[in-house]
């Protein structure tokens, strides 16, 4: 995850957020957040290209983060053991959400370090992460 270049970005007093983004129903379409960059000035030619280029990493440490509330109740889904929700789904969810990224597979250990944050019992008491097929 770039959570090296986030904290880079917040040494240097820049502030990171997403910002929600509307479905577009009619043409079925979606758009993933926007990560937005403010700070002390315009980021330098370089760093603006490194941003660019960890975009999609950056929005997903972000929501890591600062979860949504839908995902937090993912989350409790998945902790649920009668529950049919796999890590896979979540992780796809994410991936989904966040965009730009090659799918489950690319966001899977970052969400089940996510999950195992929210609940250090978790992989103990289900074995679920353990069990993912990944």
């Amino acid at each position: 995850m770039s959570t090296h270049l986030l904290h880079e970005l917040r040494e240097k007093g820049y502030a990171l957020s997403l910002t929600s983004s509307v479905a577009n129903f009619d043409t079925g379409g979606r758009s993933s957040p926007k990560l937005s960059v403010r700070g002390p000035n315009k980021p330098d030619e370089k760093l603006h290209r490194r941003i660019a280029d960890e975009a999609p990493r950056l929005k997903l440490a972000l929501l890591l983060e600062d979860p949504p509330e839908w995902f937090l109740r993912q989350m409790d889904l998945c902790m649920d053991p009668a529950s049919p929700v796999k890590l896979r789904n979540r992780a796809a969810a994410v991936a989904y959400h966040v965009g730009g990224l090659e799918g489950w597979r690319d966001v899977v250990a970052d969400v089940a370090d996510a999950l195992i944050e929210r609940e250090p019992d978790y992989l103990r008491r289900t074995g679920r992460v353990m069990a993912c097929p990944c």
